[in-house]
Formats: structure tokens, C-alpha cells, sequence
């Protein structure tokens, strides 16, 4: 299990959220969270890390402008290939 961390997001409404919060945990590897004043941590399930995670994952931070480096901590050997298409990371 690997926490990553997300500092900061706007949220415009109540309701927008409440979205953003069911869009994460819509998201199997995301198998718990826990927050500290301004901070959100994501408990990530490796295992189960797969390519529509990262990409589901990378539609959240994008949507929520959450700054993409913060995904970095999940980087590994199996998702290599994935960052580098996403230019994450250098080729």
C-alpha cells in the first residue's frame, strides 16, 4: 500500500465534492483516505494499479487541477510505461 498526497483543490460546491470524492473511491487501487487540514491521502493499493487506474486517476488531478507530479509516488516498474506516455517522466 503507497499514500500519495493531494494538496489544495477548489471545490465549487457541495455537490462538486461530494463528486470528487465518489470518483475516487470509484476507483479500485484507491482503497482508503484520510485528510489533515488541507491535505487528502490517498491509500493506494499497488495490486491493483492498472493502466484505467492511472488513467482514471489522471482525469481526477486534471479535472480538479491538482498539480500531476503529486501522482509521481506511483511510478514503479509496471507503470513506467504509462507515465512515460503521459509525459511524467523522462523517456
Amino acid at each position: 500500500m503507497k499514500a500519495i498526497s493531494i494538496t489544495g483543490v477548489t471545490y465549487f460546491s457541495l455537490t462538486d465534492e461530494d463528486i470528487f470524492f465518489k470518483w475516487l473511491e470509484s476507483i479500485d487501487c484507491i482503497k482508503g483516505m484520510d485528510g489533515e487540514l488541507r491535505t487528502l491521502y490517498l491509500m493506494v493499493d499497488e495490486t491493483l494499479l492498472d493502466e484505467s487506474a492511472l488513467d482514471e486517476l489522471w482525469a481526477v488531478f486534471k479535472r480538479y487541477k491538482i498539480p500531476l507530479s503529486e501522482l509521481k509516488p506511483l511510478n514503479c516498474e509496471t507503470s513506467n510505461a504509462w507515465f512515460k506516455k503521459k509525459r511524467l517522466v523522462k523517456h
